[in-house]
């Protein structure tokens, strides 16, 4: 497995930008850079290319390919290993600040012999980096707000990784019986603590993974990428508050006063309380309630809106996710794909745009019925919160989901009324990622949750859950307010390849966490319904 970054694309990522931290040779730094993005247009395909397949692939050499067999097998290759002896540790932690680029970090490395967060965010402090060329007292005030974030952000895991581990555990460790437990079991979007809860059996010693740590309590067991699972040994006489305990939070348990019973509907039961799943423990509001009538699972699912396709920066073609969608037992799917702003992601033309909708018609027609592919497009909300193309492209689409995805640095006021702008466009059909945020990378941009709320309630304009595992936007937080002010919620994938289209689970956990019910939730329409709800919106 990797030592560093989270795939082989992002690995040759990385070593470019360490070849130019040490003012390597330009021409090396092209040809891995050219190679990580090689990689990057091959999507999932090329975890299981043939020599001769990675051959054919312009920007891979034999060099590069040794490379990657190397990084295939060990998690590493000579180039990246040297790098890394030469970078200080620290400072691979400050090139992960979004915004600030190689020159500028080489710059603070060089000059005021930077090589960490903490004195990084000490030198923004003492206002050292307004001495530097290129660094004012804005870019100053973003580089230190940015560090901040990160540096508190450490020790922390997105869910996906967490998911990972597990599943690791579930492979080295075949016969081994456990249940994941705490912030996990939970559905946080970002957790501190993976933990298990482990039956402890006679030949638990042999059902162990390898190289675990034991301790009395149970084992600690370091998956590949790095994160740390903690087992906790299964507790035969009181095992159902054992494991409502070690699921807390302590809020939910701090009133039990009766222990008996093998599973937490017992002791639920005994306290008479009703049952209540995981997600919800977090909000008080259900704690005498109990699981809300219709609470939203994956049963029903009909379909999703935002996904994305080779037509833009998609891995997978425009039939290869429609077949996906078919073979996951879905009954529609959406595409949109970046608009035409969008540059940096291949947004579509007015022209391409059109093309692809007649290809959509045609695949329609083939499918005779049986499943229905949704027109539609991720238009960028501009700066004063206008769509990305005129009216008359915009009615020949089914919906339109409205993202921000440059501008990001806005205050308050600014941010607000540029969504409501959007929101009040009669072709809006969904906010997309509505804050912008990225978990343990970026936060998102301030909003007047009620304004917007209530804008999409009055506009009929649906407000997406981006169920991708680094956004989870909107936060489940606020998905009780928006349901109670009649907003409808979709959740979205955001999926980039056929494999994101599962990550609907993620943002499945995020809409059961915040109390969303079947009929305030899109996905779980029949298609004729949806239709029915697209088309009775106000259109100009």
């Amino acid at each position: 497995m990797p030592k560093t970054g989270d795939s082989l694309e992002a690995t040759f990522e990385l070593v470019a930008k360490l070849l130019e931290l040490h003012d390597d040779n330009v021409f090396k730094i092209k040809s891995f850079s050219s190679a990580a993005r090689a990689i990057d247009a091959l999507g999932p395909q090329s975890q299981n290319l043939t020599d001769e397949e990675w051959k054919a692939v312009s920007g891979i050499g034999a060099s590069h390919l040794k490379r990657i067999r190397s990084f295939q097998s060990t998690g590493s290759f000579d180039e990246l290993d040297e790098l890394l002896k030469r970078t200080p540790e620290g400072l691979l932690e400050v090139m992960a600040i979004r915004g600030l680029g190689v020159k500028k970090v080489r710059t603070l490395w060089r000059n005021l012999g930077i090589e960490s967060l903490s004195e990084l965010i000490y030198a923004c402090e003492e206002n050292r980096l307004t001495a530097l060329p290129g660094f004012g007292l804005k870019t100053q005030q973003n580089v230190k707000e940015a560090a901040e974030f990160l540096f508190l952000s450490r020790g922390k895991m997105r869910l996906d990784k967490a998911e990972k581990a597990l599943n690791e555990l579930a492979e080295v460790a075949p016969d081994l019986s456990w249940k994941a437990v705490g912030e996990y079991s939970r559905h946080l979007p970002v957790i501190e603590r993976l933990e298990i809860l482990v039956d402890r059996t006679i030949e638990t010693e042999t059902n162990l993974p390898p190289n675990v740590l034991s301790n009395p309590d149970g084992f600690i067991w370091l998956a590949s990428n790095g994160l740390s699972v903690e087992a906790i040994w299964k507790n035969v006489e009181n095992s159902g508050y054992q494991l409502l305990k070690l699921t807390g939070p302590e809020a939910f348990i701090s009133d039990l006063g009766a222990f008996g019973g093998d599973t937490e509907k017992e002791v639920l039961k005994q306290n008479n309380r009703p049952w209540l799943s995981p997600e919800l423990r977090d909000s008080s509001e259900f704690y005498q309630l109990g699981d809300p009538v219709g609470l939203v699972s994956k049963d029903g699912w009909q379909g999703c809106l935002h996904n994305h396709t080779t037509w833009s920066d998609g891995h997978h073609s425009l039939k290869e996710m429609v077949q996906a969608a078919v073979e996951l037992g879905w009954s529609w799917l959406g595409i949109a794909d970046h608009s035409r702003s969008a540059t940096y992601a291949n947004g579509l033309s007015e022209e391409r745009l059109l093309a692809q909708i007649r290809e959509i018609d045609l695949i329609n027609e083939s499918l005779n019925g049986n499943f229905r592919v949704l027109k539609g497009v991720e238009s960028d909300i501009l700066s004063d919160g206008s769509l990305d193309y005129p009216n008359e492209i915009l009615k020949q689409l089914d919906y339109v989901v409205a993202s921000v995805h440059i501008g990001l640095r806005m205050e308050k006021e600014k941010a607000t009324t540029r969504l409501l702008n959007a929101i009040r466009n009669p072709y809006t059909s969904v906010l997309g990622h509505l804050t912008g945020r990225l978990l343990l990378g970026r936060e998102g941009y301030p909003l007047n949750m009620e304004q917007i709320f209530e804008a999409c309630s009055e506009h009929c304009v649906a407000i997406e859950i981006n169920a991708h595992p680094y956004r989870l936007d909107l936060d489940w937080k606020y998905v009780g307010l928006a349901q109670s002010m009649g907003v409808k919620i979709i959740i979205n994938p955001d999926a980039h390849q056929i494999n994101g289209l599962k990550d609907v689970r993620f943002g499945l956990g995020i809409a059961r966490k915040g109390g969303l019910l079947n009929n305030n939730c899109l996905n779980f329409l029949p298609t004729n319904q949806l239709f029915h709800w697209l088309d009775s919106r106000v259109k100009g």
